[in-house]
C-alpha cells in the first residue's frame, strides 16, 4: 500500500516554481534501503497499531533495488513491514512525503518488495489483520503431522524439536524463507544455498516450538526457530554424513538458550540416527563458538582423549620447543580422532579446533604459564602453516603485499622461490603488511581458545 503525505498548498506560484528548479539541478543521490525500511514480527492488532511488536531494522534490502541497491525519487520515505509471527504472511505500507524524477528515476518500490515476499503479501490491511484470528492455530495443524524428537519443560510450556516431511513443511519454509534472506544470508545470497529441494529425500526440516500446556483455543503454538539438514551419503559403509545447512532462532527468541538447545539436539540426531558425522555449512562466528564450547565439554568426560593431552603436556613440560629445528605440530593420534568421531560424530576438522582448546584448558589448570606460551607458539606457527600451505619455517616463500583499491592491507600474495630470496629482488612494496595480515589471524585464533576456556571454565 503506497500514501503520499498531503502536502499544505504554497501561497506563492513562484516560490513553488523555484523549489521545483532547486530540486532538479540537485543530483540525486538516492536513499539506503536500510535508513527508511523497519520490520515488525506482532502477532496481534494492538502490536501492530501500536508499534509494540519485536522491531528490526538495518537490514541489507540493498539487493532487490537495482545494482547499486538505492532507492530513488523520494523524499521523507517509510516503507513498514509487518510479518504475523503466528502464519508468517506479511503487508507493507509505504509512505513519503514527495515523490519526483530527480535526474535518476523514480524506483518502483512495489516490484521490488515482492521480489523477497513473493506471495506471502496481503494486499489488504483488513485481510492481514483478519490473519491473526484466522491464522492463529497454523503452527498447530502444521507439526501435527511431524515426529517430536526431544522436548523440555518450561513455566507454562513445552520446548519441543520436532521433524517434519518435507511435503508437509514445505508450504510453511517457503513462507519463513524471507526472514532467512532479511536475518542470515542477505541479499547477496543464491536461492540454491537456502532453498530446499521438495523431491529430494535428502533434506530435513526441523522446528523449535514452544508449545503451550494448556491447549486452548487463546493459546497459540509458536515457532521460535528452525534448521534444516541434508544426508550425504559416505562411501563404502552406507552411512549418512549429516550437514547442518541452515540454522535460525527468530529475534524475539534469541538469547535465552535455545541455539545450545539446538545444537544439543542435533548431536543426538546424529548419534541416534548412526550418522558418519556431522559439519555445519559455513558457520557464524557465534554458532561455531557455540558449537565448539559443547563440544570440548563432552571430550572432557571423553575418556580416551585424556592419554593424549597428558602426552602433549609432558612434551610442553620439557620446554624449548620453539628452540627446535622442526617446531612439533602436537596433534592428536588419529584413533583418537576416529573414536571421538565415532562416539561424538565430530568431524576431524572440528575436532582439531577442540584439540588446541582442549590441550589450553588443561595446562591452565596446572598453571603451565611457561608451558601455555609455548604451546601458543606452537599454534602460530600451525596457522602460519595453513597459510602458506606447509611449515612456516621452511624456506622459499614470501608473503608481499599487492596495490589493490579493496582493502589494500588485507591483499597480498605468495611466492615460492629458489631459497636465496634472490626472486623477490626489486619488488617495491612494504614487506610486513602480509605478515600483519597473518599476525592478526594468529591472534584472533589465540583468542577464540581463552574465551573458548572461559565460557567452559570460567579460566
Amino acid at each position: 500500500m503506497i500514501m503520499e503525505e498531503d502536502q499544505k498548498a504554497t501561497e506563492d506560484p513562484e516560490e513553488e516554481a523555484r523549489k521545483r528548479r532547486r530540486f532538479t539541478d540537485i543530483e540525486d543521490l538516492g536513499l539506503d534501503p536500510k535508513d527508511c525500511i523497519t520490520v515488525y514480527l506482532v502477532s496481534t492488532k494492538e502490536e501492530m497499531d501500536g508499534g509494540n511488536g519485536f522491531q528490526f531494522n538495518m537490514l541489507d534490502f540493498s539487493g532487490i533495488f537495482g545494482d547499486n541497491g538505492r532507492i530513488y525519487g523520494y523524499q521523507g520515505l517509510k516503507i513498514s513491514i509487518w510479518m504475523n509471527i503466528l502464519s508468517f504472511q506479511s503487508f507493507y505500507e509505504i509512505n513519503f512525503e514527495k515523490r519526483s524524477n530527480f535526474g535518476k528515476g523514480i524506483t518502483d518500490l512495489e516490484p521490488c518488495l515482492k521480489i523477497l515476499f513473493l506471495d506471502n503479501l496481503v494486499d489488504n490491511k483488513d485481510d492481514f489483520i483478519e490473519s491473526f484470528s484466522r491464522d492463529s492455530h497454523y503452527i498447530r495443524d502444521i507439526i501435527s503431522s511431524g515426529n517430536i524428537l526431544c522436548q523440555k519443560s518450561t513455566e507454562g510450556h513445552e520446548i519441543q524439536i520436532i521433524r517434519m516431511g518435507i511435503e508437509d513443511a514445505g508450504y510453511l519454509y517457503v513462507r519463513i524463507v524471507p526472514l532467512v534472506v532479511l536475518l542470515v544470508e542477505g541479499f547477496s545470497y543464491k536461492l540454491g544455498s537456502i532453498s530446499i529441494d521438495l523431491n529430494d529425500e535428502g533434506w530435513d526440516l526441523y522446528l523449535l516450538i514452544e508449545k503451550p500446556v494448556d491447549q486452548t483455543a487463546n493459546n497459540q503454538d509458536r515457532l521460535l526457530g528452525f534448521f534444516t539438514v541434508y544426508r550425504f551419503y559416505h562411501y563404502p559403509d552406507g552411512l549418512s554424513r549429516l550437514r547442518l545447512n541452515l540454522i535460525l532462532v527468530l529475534p524475539p527468541y534469541q538469547h535465552k538458550g535455545y541455539g545450545s538447545y539446538v545444537l544439543h539436539a542435533i548431536n543426538d540426531i546424529a548419534i541416534a540416527g548412526d550418522a558418519y558425522d556431522l559439519t555445519i555449512k559455513k558457520p557464524s562466528k557465534e554458532l561455531q563458538h557455540l558449537r565448539t564450547c559443547i563440544d570440548v565439554l563432552q571430550l572432557l568426560c571423553f575418556d580416551p582423549i585424556q592419554d593424549a593431552i597428558n602426552a602433549t603436556i609432558s612434551l610442553l613440560e620439557q620446554g624449548k620447543l620453539s628452540n627446535k629445528a622442526s617446531l612439533p605440530q602436537l596433534l592428536p593420534p588419529m584413533d583418537v580422532v576416529e573414536d571421538a568421531r565415532k562416539t561424538f560424530r565430530i568431524n576431524k576438522s572440528q575436532f582439531l579446533q577442540c584439540w588446541e582448546a582442549l590441550v589450553y584448558l588443561c595446562l591452565n589448570s596446572y598453571a603451565h604459564a611457561e608451558c601455555v606460551e609455548e604451546y601458543f607458539t606452537v599454534i602460530s606457527n600451525r596457522v602460519r602453516a595453513k597459510i602458506l600451505g606447509t611449515s612456516s619455517r621452511s624456506s622459499g616463500k614470501k608473503v608481499i603485499d599487492i596495490p589493490s583499491t579493496v582493502e589494500s592491507k588485507m591483499s597480498f600474495v605468495m611466492f615460492r622461490g629458489g631459497g636465496d630470496g634472490n626472486e623477490f629482488k626489486g619488488v617495491d612494496v612494504d614487506q610486513n603488511i602480509g605478515e600483519d595480515h597473518i599476525k592478526q589471524l594468529i591472534d584472533r585464533r589465540l583468542e577464540e581458545i581463552k574465551l573458548i576456556a572461559k565460557k567452559v571454565y570460567g579460566t
